[in-house]
């Protein structure tokens, strides 16, 4: 009688959280955005200074600054986020689409 595999899938979340403990871990500066809706007054509000589709991380290195969005293996990118590529790649600024940590240190060109 065989037994089926079922496929593991990795959140986006937990790919972030091992982006950013090895970022920490390699004392690379890094900060994360946290597009997150408060709850104030019985509904969920947004920071009005709160841009849509800025990437999950940004990565300061010397005379370099890198966007990381961190997708899932079927995540997509919204509309918000391709129009944010654009912007940053336009003003001369690295950004990618990572869906683990190894894609993060090959674009940061890192060991």
């Amino acid at each position: 009688r065989g037994e089926r595999m079922q496929a593991v899938t990795v959140t986006e979340s937990a790919i972030e959280i091992q982006i950013l403990q090895w970022l920490a871990h390699s004392k690379i500066y890094a900060i994360k955005n946290y597009d997150q809706a408060q709850y104030r007054n019985g509904s969920y509000r947004k920071n009005p200074w709160q841009k849509r589709g800025v990437a999950d991380i940004m990565v300061v290195l010397p005379k370099r600054i890198v966007f990381l969005e961190v997708k899932s293996a079927t995540g997509r990118q919204s509309k918000y986020q391709e129009t944010f590529e654009q912007n940053v790649k336009r003003l001369g600024h690295e950004y990618y689409v990572v869906r683990s940590l190894d894609e993060v240190k090959n674009a940061l060109k890192i060991d």
